[in-house]
């Protein structure tokens, strides 16, 4: 028996350091196919420079809607109409009793609206913003702030099938954060052309996953994300997943480009929170910057314009920045001439006071 373990024992030793020597490659391996995969969808997701399309759908913001959408990857212009419901004056405060929306009490100066229209025109050139709502007759103008622009909830179409936080608004921020999110504890599966990568965060009872699904073959498109959770044998539901939330989308190619013509994204239980469809007139055309401007939005002559400040606060016209204007640059001195000069200055004043004082002396 001594023999033959004597005999097994180096065979055992290489096996192991084989185990060991492999799994950095393979760990290699993957991050290479997960930086590959990220690539892919960033190099494909800007060949859409400039686009025309009308985007239908729902959200949470909007409701439902209709927008005309044009774009060139940088500034828009679009005109969108919502279709509000009836308002029967009763106010819901968010009070949730056993699963149940309570009602607890009702506007004072609104009694009734009918089902109705808003229609919103607006257009960022990344130097002014300019709002019209055609419903109330009013046009509001402020700097090009990121916070401005994000009020408007602008979804863009090279985000399809993400799920995004409310500040999310640059697509390529959007891919690199989830890599560097999804470069630890992630693994790569493959189903012929379709690539899932999974990030897992293991905690005591469940394991928390969120996924991506990519058509490498058609555009490197997204289409599903998931987030779930697996029940761990331990816990109290062993093998149950429980789906928080998903997106799919469907892609077409249009003029050598793949481009997203349908959204979803639902939670768990199949409530819908964001669903569009996209219809395309025409993408990467040259698009004359006088089409992001507040001529272009035809604002009537008779409709007020209201400026706005960088905090928000309405001003006048005439001190609201043109959009050309360029401002005073201010120079600032380097600091040890500025030190110099203070210590001239005192060393002056010294010695004047000093001769001022000296009495004269007498002769001899």
């Amino acid at each position: 028996m001594a023999s033959l373990s004597s005999r097994w024992l180096p065979w055992c030793i290489v096996g192991l350091f084989l185990s060991f020597t492999a799994a950095p490659a393979v760990a290699g391996e993957e991050e290479r196919e997960m930086r590959y995969l990220f690539a892919g969808m960033l190099q494909e997701r800007s060949k859409l420079k400039s686009w025309s399309c009308v985007i239908t759908g729902v959200d949470r913001e909007n409701k439902s809607f209709e927008m005309i959408f044009l774009s060139n990857g940088e500034s828009f212009r679009f005109t969108r109409t919502r279709h509000l419901p009836a308002f029967d004056g009763k106010a819901f405060r968010g009070v949730v009793k056993e699963g149940k929306l309570i009602k607890t009490g009702k506007s004072d100066k609104i009694t009734h609206l009918p089902a109705r229209d808003e229609v919103v025109h607006a257009c960022d050139n990344k130097k002014m913003i300019v709002s019209w709502n055609a419903s109330n007759r009013q046009c509001a103008i402020s700097r090009s702030t990121p916070a401005n622009r994000q009020l408007f909830h602008l979804w863009d179409p090279r985000m399809a099938c993400l799920i995004l936080d409310h500040g999310e608004t640059d697509y390529r921020r959007a891919f690199n954060d989830r890599l560097k999110y999804w470069s630890v504890d992630f693994k790569i599966e493959h189903k012929g052309a379709l690539w899932t990568v999974t990030s897992t965060k293991s905690y005591g009872f469940q394991d928390v996953r969120l996924s991506l699904t990519v058509d490498t073959e058609h555009g490197f498109t997204p289409v599903v994300y998931r987030g779930d959770t697996l029940y761990k044998a331990n816990s109290r539901f062993p093998g149950k997943t429980e789906v928080h939330y998903e997106a799919t989308a469907k892609w077409e190619q249009l003029d050598g480009v793949w481009v997203p013509i349908h959204h979803r994204h639902v939670k768990g239980d199949g409530t819908v929170v964001r669903e569009y469809k996209i219809s395309w007139d025409w993408i990467n055309k040259d698009i004359d910057d006088k089409e992001f401007t507040l001529e272009a939005l035809g604002v009537p002559d008779d409709v007020p314009k209201i400026y706005f400040d960088e905090k928000g606060q309405g001003i006048s016209k005439n001190n609201f920045p043109s959009i050309g204007e360029k401002r005073p640059i201010q120079r600032r001195t380097n600091p040890w001439i500025r030190w110099g000069g203070y210590s001239l200055g005192f060393l002056l004043i010294a010695l004047l006071r000093y001769r001022l004082r000296k009495k004269p002396s007498s002769p001899t």
